[in-house]
């Protein structure tokens, strides 16, 4: 690791923040800061997470079955660099965002019954209504109360 480089990046990250925070105020740090931090982490881990805590477990590698694609309008895909694609993802892990979409209906083409896809909505929904604590590698389970959801 260049200690020197990550030295000066970090210190121009917190120079560029300090300016910000000096010309803003500190008054204003939760809206222009903490507000859309939260927020912008909020959506990454709502991908994370529909993309990989509703898909069972498997012993050996294999998108298909462990990975979720979960899709989006199309303006938000586009803002959000195509994140949702996640299972051409795995596939081919450097293939740039833009083809995603290409690998998407190639997939939906070749392996339909094998390959897992829904809306973000819906994802969503399922996610908020279900456990994310593996009981087995096809069910989730709420410790607290004991129930139990079936994986996608």
């Amino acid at each position: 690791m260049d200690q020197k480089r990550v030295t000066i990046e970090f210190g121009s990250q917190v120079l560029i923040w300090g300016t910000f925070l000096f010309l803003m105020g500190p008054q204003n740090l939760v809206w222009t800061f903490l507000i859309p931090l939260f927020a912008q982490n909020y959506y990454v881990m709502s991908y994370i997470s529909t993309n990989h805590n509703l898909s069972p477990l498997t012993k050996v590698n294999d998108p298909l079955k462990n990975s979720l694609t979960v899709t989006n309008h199309p303006a938000l895909e586009w803002f959000h660099l195509n994140f949702g694609y996640h299972v051409e993802h795995h596939i081919y892990p450097s293939m740039s965002g833009l083809n995603a979409k290409k690998l998407h209906t190639l997939l939906k083409t070749e392996f339909p019954d094998d390959f897992r896809y829904m809306s973000k909505v819906s994802a969503m929904k399922k996610l908020y209504n279900s456990a994310r604590i593996y009981k087995n590698s096809q069910t989730l389970t709420n410790p607290e109360t004991g129930d139990v959801f079936d994986t996608i």
